[in-house]
């Protein structure tokens, strides 16, 4: 999961902005990338405050017992942050507890397979 990212645009091809470190404790840089559509149950949100604490530090330096969930593993880049908390830009045709404009969290996800529905 992309967390601390900045989501413009709710149809078509959408942009992500977001700090990310391209391998093990490298300094973070802003990196963009094109989204995927939105699945049925997905919500896209416009980041407006987003933690950062210990676990990212271990998320970037791939260490303790991160070291073996961390973007790297499938050659993308560690995109840092979580516990945001946003306004909602897009959601899913599936999804009915939330409308556009609304305030929403995202709760911190310690690893991405990049194919489950938490993905």
């Amino acid at each position: 999961g992309r967390v601390g990212i900045f989501m413009s645009g709710c149809c078509g091809p959408r942009t992500i902005t977001g700090w990310a470190s391209k391998k093990a404790c490298a300094k973070l840089e802003q990196t963009q990338y094109e989204a995927a559509a939105l699945g049925p149950f997905g919500v896209e949100i416009k980041v407006q405050y987003c933690g950062l604490c210990g676990s990212d530090v271990h998320l970037v330096n791939a260490d303790g017992g991160y070291k073996d969930f961390t973007a790297y593993e499938i050659g993308e880049p560690q995109v840092c942050g979580h516990e945001a908390v946003g306004e909602v830009t897009g959601l899913g045709s599936a999804v009915s507890h939330l409308k556009l404009g609304d305030t929403a969290g995202i709760g911190w996800q310690n690893s991405a397979c990049h194919n489950c529905e938490w993905c």
